[in-house]
């Protein structure tokens, strides 16, 4: 299930980055998002990663958490899908999951993802993680290039 929606900015008038978080354990969107949310962002949860591409079309969050270990559709798969459709704006991506870090890092490896995010780590990681792929000097956003 999808929060609801809302524009937040922060103390200075900067729209808040936007944060969605898909991992099919409840326990674990409402940790992160907590923790976001006490850091500033503005996050979306969802337990099922069907439908995320129209969430995405919808939220346009810069930043997209996606459990590897999704049943029905593998965070893999959604990532994939969310790099191969043209026109829509992309997200950077973290990949999350309890598996091995060694899996995580070839999902980033084979361009699936922009990062990676162990379960069990430190949530003031995923934070400088998030900071990073979203500083001023990276693109919020990234399109796909189409090749002619």
């Amino acid at each position: 299930m999808l929060s609801g929606e809302a524009l937040l900015f922060d103390g200075g008038g900067t729209m808040q980055k936007r944060i969605m978080v898909v991992d099919d354990s409840m326990l674990v969107t409402g940790m992160i998002s907590q923790h976001l949310c006490q850091k500033g962002y503005e996050v979306r949860t969802s337990n099922s990663p069907f439908g995320i591409l129209n969430a995405i079309k919808e939220f346009t969050p810069h930043v997209l958490l996606i459990d590897l270990g999704l049943p029905g559709l593998r965070g893999e798969t959604v990532a994939r899908l969310c790099r191969e459709t043209g026109g829509v704006q992309q997200p950077r991506i973290i990949v999350i999951s309890s598996e091995d870090e060694d899996d995580l890092r070839q999902v980033v490896a084979s361009g699936l993802a922009d990062d990676y995010f162990a379960k069990g780590t430190d949530f003031d990681v995923l934070e400088l993680k998030i900071a990073s792929l979203t500083s001023a000097t990276q693109t919020s956003f990234r399109y796909r290039e189409t090749m002619n």
